[in-house]
């Protein structure tokens, strides 16, 4: 019963130490929503309610769509500067807060509440367009790639990116704390196994990187990389741990530009992997081996 009872303590203690939500009044967040021409939507989950931010007040079922999941810590209306790229390559982003964060249901956060309001969010939106990207940041990599693997196999899934991610808790915990952290870690119920959850994703991968990440060593995001079976990429960028996106060299914002490509073109049957090498030959067009595609 001691043990038991300890192990419960434990558990909480990380959950307070690990995710720290900031969290918004309803108020707060509608404002700020619309202050940013967004929408939002409010979502069942579990015992509470999430709130679903939508970067577009009346999305066409044709345009492609990103499902972002984000990370520890910051909201969803925290992230609204990763989400630019992926909005001017044409996506819809749809990001929901879980429980515990920005407006959503008040609580201290648990993997097994996380998991249910990302399947949740899902659930809603999956059927409002053809084509999908699930994205993940951080945690929320950990979060796409169980949400990937109870996907299965889709046509309307064409990618999983997974960025500034890790293969799970405890291999975070070893390296920045060592043995301990890794007991500690072992006597909890928050795992994020991505690498586990990855050997159940069949959907093309690519898994991005700062390789001046100071929260997520880029060691931890290339062994996730290999442990991938599904047809992967790798990439990586000087920059951090949130700030990949702002890549100076536009190469982040191609790579977008290459995903809604691949997202809206359903019949072409496009080599994922040769996505990186691929090029523009004029403003406004884009070549992916032989052929040329207006964007």
């Amino acid at each position: 019963m001691l043990a038991l009872s300890g192990c419960a303590s434990v558990d909480t203690w990380l959950r307070d130490r690990v995710y720290k939500p900031q969290v918004l009044t309803t108020q707060v967040w509608q404002q700020e929503v619309g202050a940013l021409g967004f929408v939002s939507q409010t979502l069942s989950s579990g015992n509470g309610q999430v709130q679903l931010l939508v970067t577009q007040a009346q999305p066409k079922p044709e345009q492609p769509a990103v499902l972002f999941l984000h990370g520890t810590y910051r909201h969803v209306l925290g992230n609204v500067r990763k989400m630019r790229p992926m909005r001017d390559a044409g996506f819809v982003v749809y990001a929901p807060d879980y429980r515990g964060w920005g407006a959503s249901s008040p609580g201290l956060p648990d993997e097994e509440g996380i998991h249910a309001d990302a399947w949740t969010a899902w659930q809603q939106v999956r059927g409002r367009h053809q084509r999908w990207v699930i994205y993940g940041h951080s945690m929320g990599g950990a979060v796409a790639a169980h949400l990937a693997a109870r996907v299965g196999s889709s046509t309307e899934v064409c990618a999983l990116v997974l960025e500034s991610t890790f293969p799970s808790f405890e291999r975070v915990a070893a390296q920045s704390v060592g043995g301990l952290g890794v007991a500690l870690t072992r006597m909890s119920r928050q795992r994020m196994n991505t690498a586990q959850a990855m050997q159940a994703v069949t959907v093309p991968v690519r898994v991005w990187h700062g390789s001046a990440d100071r929260t997520v060593d880029v060691s931890l995001g290339r062994e996730l990389f290999d442990a991938i079976t599904a047809p992967k990429a790798w990439e990586t960028w000087p920059l951090d741990h949130s700030n990949v996106q702002d890549d100076p060299s536009g190469r982040y914002a191609q790579r977008w530009r290459e995903l809604g490509l691949r997202a809206s073109v359903v019949s072409d049957q496009l080599d994922f992997a040769n996505f990186p090498s691929s090029g523009y030959r004029a403003k406004g067009e884009l070549v992916v081996g032989k052929r040329a595609y207006a964007i």
